[in-house]
């Protein structure tokens, strides 16, 4: 009976010194900056056919996404995302961003700006949403 105790307790003791050195593994391993994009837009309740900008800054693992694609899309009903007409450009040096849109259908447009990642890494989106009338 003794024996069936002592197993227990020393089966206790075993789990927080497993768990202890998963947790020490996990803290070595430090994450890898991400691939980002920002978007600023110029108006936020543009007047339909009327310009707006929406502009910002791609990066990739931390540091200026350079001479990146960077394209602007608009959700359409079926829930899938179409880059607006012309609303593609290349980022600086410094993988800054501007770019012009013109929005002919009024109400509430859901839009997202899509850093094209290079190689394997992944793409950066951010979306936001702006009220035309």
């Amino acid at each position: 009976m003794n024996t069936k105790k002592f197993g227990a307790i020393a089966m206790v003791t075993a789990l927080p010194l497993v768990a202890l050195g998963a947790t020490v593994s996990a803290a070595e391993a430090a994450p890898a900056p991400q691939t980002k994009i920002s978007a600023n837009v110029s108006d936020k309740t543009p007047a339909a056919g009327k310009r707006f900008t929406v502009s910002g800054k791609f990066t990739a693992q931390g540091t200026a996404a350079a001479n990146q694609v960077v394209k602007v899309q608009a959700e359409q009903a079926n829930g899938t995302w179409k880059t607006l007409t012309g609303a593609k450009e290349r980022t600086t040096a410094k993988g800054a961003y501007d770019i012009a849109v013109i929005l002919n259908a009024k109400g509430q447009r859901d839009l997202r700006v899509v850093g094209v990642g290079t190689g394997n890494q992944p793409n950066a989106v951010r979306t936001f949403t702006v009220t035309v009338h």
